[in-house]
């Protein structure tokens, strides 16, 4: 992840407080010298797995997201639980989403979604060596 910029915070307000996202906006003074307000989005973050068959497959979700109106393919991934680090996060969302178990993980790095008015931070894994569950989840 990037060198953080230290900046001086001079209020902070909570407008919404929910279940899988916090929503504030902060009066902050830069240090190049503006200030002003800015609004943001807190999330605890998610770990996403790109799962490779042996034949060189990809395997993908199909998800609805309701904010679109619209199902998409898309990798595994989860939101994590407070705590809870990347790697039992995207074990547990690839064996339920998928019905996959992954015997070899590999980090293939961590990005954000949308910093311009968010700090969610998405930790990607490579998922190899894969193995279908005998009684995959519904």
């Amino acid at each position: 992840m990037p060198s953080p910029i230290h900046h001086q915070l001079l209020a902070n307000r909570l407008r919404y407080q929910g279940r899988k996202f916090t929503y504030r906006v902060d009066r902050l003074k830069l240090p190049h010298g503006p200030e002003g307000e800015y609004e943001y989005l807190e999330h605890p973050g998610a770990a996403m797995a790109v799962p490779v068959l042996p034949d060189g497959r990809l395997v993908l979700v199909r998800q609805y997201r309701f904010a679109i109106a619209r199902y998409l393919l898309e990798f595994p991934a989860g939101t994590l639980e407070p705590g809870e680090h990347p790697d039992a996060t995207i074990g547990r969302e690839l064996e339920e989403e998928t019905g996959y178990r992954a015997q070899r993980w590999q980090k293939l790095g961590d990005f954000y979604l949308c910093p311009g008015y968010s700090d969610e931070a998405i930790h990607a894994y490579l998922a190899l060596d894969l193995e279908l569950l005998p009684h995959p989840p519904a």
